[in-house]
């Protein structure tokens, strides 16, 4: 009995440890939430970030290039104002797609913070899987308690019956011992009867003394009788005090058992409500991140095709903006040639702007030139 009670007491223990780990994971749980919500907020903030547009840029540089080229030889002053505008206007469509470039790192790097968070997540669940499998453990241990508190109630009964006995066999030897000590009581009535009749019984004294002393005889066995018979009450009387003491203490174990096996119970009962709530938390946690990680990657994909297509269109723009200019610087200027490349350097910034607008639609949120969070 007493290694099933320490079997118990281990048993809660687990289960008491297994509730502080829940507890703890929960705790951690709630730290990763927050950090997931304050990286959204860094992500939004680096959305907001503002970016001049590189196209519209472009298109004031190719209106002063077409100022410079249509000046006279003679207007010294003015060329060199243009000239000092186009560096000035080279110069913020640089910084515009360094802006760019930035903004599309600073991404990238929250992007990472998000995997390292869903790596934490990942780690949580996991944990949580085998919190799951030590309570499914010590669920596993209730039917041996079970089994054990059942062979205790059949030591408890059979020892009830064993009182039971020895209870009737003290009633019998109180009933056996009151017969005698009537039967002694008789008989001593019987001698007291003859010794009285004595004097009137001369002729028969001989007769009489013989009854009497016949009497006497079975007088004295029934006085040697009594005793063993006191003996045999007294031991009946032990066995029962015994058999009661014994009846109580495994009364007293049994209750004590049934108590223990409801705490377990409850214990296991808290234990499955704390881990179907994680269950409920992590769920929807999981999906957030997955949906999360599924949108930046699709966006990190895209921006990198539509940065891709800028800078061959720039580089294209910058080409045809050339052969526009020396078109236009020609002494004798061809305007149907020039009309031609300023509609293929037009048609060049058109679908320059059209991918800065693809950029704009991957998130709502971003301001035109901006990248996606």
């Amino acid at each position: 009995m007493q290694s099933l009670t320490d079997q118990i007491t281990q048993t809660k223990a687990a289960l008491q440890t297994l509730q502080v780990q829940i507890v703890g994971l929960e705790g951690d749980i709630s730290v990763t939430e927050a950090e997931i919500v304050a990286k959204q907020q860094e992500i939004d903030a680096a959305s907001a970030i503002p970016t001049d547009d590189p196209a519209a840029l472009q298109a004031q540089l190719a209106g002063l290039e077409a100022q410079l080229a249509a000046l006279p030889g003679t207007a010294h002053g003015r060329r060199a104002q243009l000239r000092a505008s186009i560096e000035t206007l080279n110069v913020q469509i640089a910084d515009a797609e360094q802006a760019i470039e930035d903004k599309t790192a600073l991404i990238a790097a929250l992007n990472g913070d998000l995997s390292a968070l869903q790596a934490e997540l990942a780690s949580l669940t996991a944990q949580l899987s085998d919190k799951q499998q030590e309570s499914s453990d010590l669920e596993l241990q209730l039917p041996a308690l079970q089994t054990s508190l059942v062979a205790a109630d059949q030591q408890l009964a059979a020892a009830t019956e064993a009182l039971d006995a020895a209870e009737a066999d003290r009633t019998a030897a109180a009933a056996a011992l009151a017969d005698a000590e009537a039967a002694v009581a008789a008989k001593e009535a019987e001698v007291a009867a003859l010794e009285a009749s004595l004097p009137g019984l001369d002729d028969d004294l001989a007769a009489a003394e013989a009854r009497i002393a016949e009497k006497h005889g079975e007088l004295d066995v029934l006085e040697e009788a009594l005793p063993g018979l006191q003996d045999a009450l007294d031991a009946a009387t032990a066995a029962v005090t015994a058999q009661a003491a014994e009846v109580t203490a495994l009364d007293d174990e049994v209750a004590e058992l049934i108590e223990d096996l409801d705490r377990v119970n409850d214990a296991i009962t808290a234990a499955e409500t704390a881990i179907l709530s994680l269950q409920d938390r992590l769920t929807p946690l999981q999906e957030a991140l997955n949906a999360l990680t599924e949108e930046a990657d699709a966006k990190a994909a895209a921006l990198s095709t539509a940065k891709a297509d800028l800078s061959e269109l720039d580089a294209r723009i910058v080409a045809e903006s050339a052969t526009l200019r020396a078109l236009e610087s020609a002494k004798k200027p061809n305007r149907d040639a020039v009309a031609a490349q300023k509609s293929v350097v037009a048609g060049l910034e058109a679908e320059y702007a059209a991918v800065l607008e693809r950029i704009a639609g991957i998130d709502g949120a971003i301001a035109l030139g901006g990248c996606p969070a």
